[in-house]
């Protein structure tokens, strides 16, 4: 796939295993105790701090339930980004966890609950900036379906003029896409934090975004 066509918010090859498991176990039906104690379990051979982790687990699980559409049709846009939203919340944790202990290496052991505090602050902006764009999700899905149920399965892409657009949006403008199977990239408008692309109807001729 063109480099300027891949999703910014892939997996790292290597962290494909762990993320996809992270998932599975915040989708099961558990206290967040098991979960945590799951998750602490999974991620120990990484060497990360434990009450990192716990902090890590704390913020990735305080995540309103309408993020996520649980009752979908299937073939619709937010039947296919259901999946994605967990596995983009699984991917957000491992990182977090990742930040955190590093936040806290090497700090003595009498300063780690101050700096651990400070980091979970820091870490904060970056949790906001993760339910942002989980929202963003939401909306554009909403958005797409809406245009489905007039054009149908396969709607165009349109990058809105006007404004900055990133190299990615403005390489898909102009494509079409598959409402039952998401590009790669994402649907327009939930691209990045700023995106401004929308669905429209498929335009003629056009090929179809990976």
């Amino acid at each position: 796939m063109p480099e300027s066509l891949e999703n910014p918010n892939e997996v790292p090859p290597e962290d494909e295993a762990l993320v996809e498991a992270l998932a599975v176990i915040l989708l099961a039906d558990m206290t967040l105790s098991v979960i945590k104690s799951r998750i602490t379990t999974l991620l120990a051979p990484l060497g990360l701090d434990k009450d990192a982790v716990a902090e890590a687990t704390n913020l990735a699980m305080n995540i309103p339930r309408d993020y996520e559409p649980m009752k979908v049709g299937n073939g619709t846009a937010k039947a296919s980004i259901r999946t994605k939203l967990i596995r983009i919340r699984a991917g957000y944790l491992l990182k977090a966890s990742r930040r955190l202990s590093a936040g806290i290496k090497d700090v003595p052991l009498k300063e780690k609950r101050n700096k651990l505090a400070r980091e979970v602050t820091r870490e904060s902006k970056y949790f906001k900036l993760h339910q942002q764009m989980q929202r963003k999700r939401i909306q554009a899905a909403k958005d797409v379906d809406r245009m489905a149920k007039v054009y149908g399965d396969v709607l165009g892409w349109l990058s809105l003029p006007g404004g900055p657009r990133s190299e990615i949006c403005q390489k898909a403008n102009g494509h079409n896409f598959k409402v039952s199977e998401m590009p790669a990239i994402g649907f327009p408008g939930a691209v990045h934090l700023h995106c401004r692309c929308i669905a429209v109807a498929p335009w003629a001729g056009a090929s179809l975004l990976p």
